[in-house]
Formats: C-alpha cells, sequence, structure tokens
C-alpha cells in the first residue's frame, strides 16, 4: 500500500497513459447498494480497463461529502498514481465526490498542480476533465432539482391526503424522468457555449448514459432542434 504523501513538488511525473490506480468508495448506508457495492465498482472498472494496465486498487468507506484530501485512502491511491504516472479511475464520478466544489477543484488542478493524476470514470472512459467538470456540476443541480421537486409532491400527496405510491408516486417518477432529460440538454448547452459541435455533444450524453424522454440516444439533429426550441422559448 502506497503511503499517503504525496511525492515531492520538484519531482517530475512521466505520466502513462496505459496505468491506472482504481479507487472505490462507499459510505456506510450504501455498502448494500448493488448498484453502488465495491464489487460492483470494481468490476465496472475492470471492464473498462481494456488495454490498460492496473497497478492499485484502493478502497474506502467515507462519506461522499467528505473532503478529498481528508481521505486516507483516496490520498494512498493519488500518491501511487504520482510515482507510478498513472490515472485515477473511479466506477462513477459520485465515488470520487458528490461535492462539485470538490471534483472542479481537483480537475482544475487547485489541490496537487502539475502532479494531478487525470481522472477517468469508468461508466464513460474517454471523457475529458473538461467534460468531467462540466458534468460534475449538472449533477449537483439535478441531484438538488429532484430533491425538491419529490419533496413537492410528497407534500401535495400528503394535503391531498392520498395513499402511499398513488398518483404523486406516480407523478413524482415522471418528474424524475423529465428531470433526466433536463440535465442532457443542461450538459448539452453548456457544451455548446464551450464551442462544442453537435455530434461530439451528442456523443457525451449518450456515453454519459442520458437518454431522451422516451429511452433512446441523443443524435446531432435532435439535440440540435432541442436547443433551437429552448432559445425560441427564451427570446419570447
Amino acid at each position: 500500500m502506497a503511503s499517503a504523501k504525496t511525492i515531492k513538488k520538484t519531482q517530475s511525473i512521466q505520466w502513462d497513459m496505459t496505468k491506472v490506480v482504481i479507487y472505490r468508495r462507499v459510505s456506510t448506508r450504501e455498502q448494500g447498494d448493488s448498484q453502488l457495492g465495491l464489487e460492483a465498482q470494481l468490476n465496472q472498472c475492470r471492464t473498462a480497463c481494456d488495454g490498460l494496465t492496473i497497478v492499485g486498487d484502493f478502497v474506502e468507506v467515507v462519506s461522499g461529502k467528505a473532503d478529498p484530501r481528508d481521505r486516507p485512502q483516496l490520498m494512498a491511491a493519488i500518491a501511487l498514481c504520482q510515482k507510478e504516472g498513472a490515472r485515477l479511475m473511479v466506477a462513477k464520478l459520485d465515488r470520487f465526490s458528490r461535492e462539485v466544489y470538490h471534483v472542479t477543484g481537483y480537475c482544475d488542478r487547485y489541490f496537487f498542480a502539475e502532479r494531478t493524476p487525470d481522472l477517468i470514470c469508468a461508466e464513460s472512459p474517454k471523457a475529458t476533465m473538461l467534460e468531467i467538470r462540466i458534468r460534475a456540476v449538472v449533477a449537483q443541480e439535478e441531484r438538488e432539482m429532484i430533491g425538491k421537486r419529490t419533496k413537492a409532491a410528497l407534500a401535495a400527496r400528503k394535503e391531498r391526503g392520498d395513499a402511499p405510491n398513488g398518483e404523486a408516486g406516480r407523478a413524482a417518477h415522471l418528474q424524475k424522468t423529465y428531470q433526466a432529460t433536463e440535465a442532457a440538454m443542461q450538459l448539452a448547452r453548456s457544451m455548446r457555449k464551450l464551442g462544442h459541435g453537435y455530434h461530439t455533444i451528442s456523443k457525451a450524453l449518450n456515453e454519459a448514459g442520458h437518454t431522451t424522454s422516451k429511452g433512446g440516444q441523443w443524435y446531432a439533429a435532435n439535440i440540435r432542434q432541442r436547443l433551437l426550441q429552448v432559445a425560441t422559448v427564451d427570446v419570447s
């Protein structure tokens, strides 16, 4: 196991894009969740490592809101990345952190400057650090809006005296589906402002797991149409 201390600042790092160090994280309440379990994360990372060499695997049980620099195992994983010139891999972005400022701070290299290993998400291994930063912003906003909509639906159900899992439950489900589409559009608008073309945007949305309201894939044409529709509404 590597030491939690990072290597000396004066030591030059020769980055090797074929090497990765895996970091897996669960909070106490998530340990029994099959979608977030440690074994599931490992399998997802291994699947994404086709042609890559895994030089380390670190596991931690800690809240996703904890500062990355306060997590001994994450710091050890980063230290090994620096030693081996490897990239840091997580199964999903929220396994690195649930806080947008932690992700953006890392991607902007505020924590370790030029000694910051590139971050890879197994669910979208080709995403750039810029795309990861954008997705962190969108994901946090999505969580916040879903939480607000769900609370509003539950409050309305309680006020009407509806039975659990009734109409309000279906409404909450529809709201989550709608919000998932909105998250895709937020990412598309952000990438468009940064100068990305519709084809690149559609590829990024599909790799990130976003689907249309009917569960289909995104294409350049339907993204362009949706963005033009939003622009028309905003102007009016």
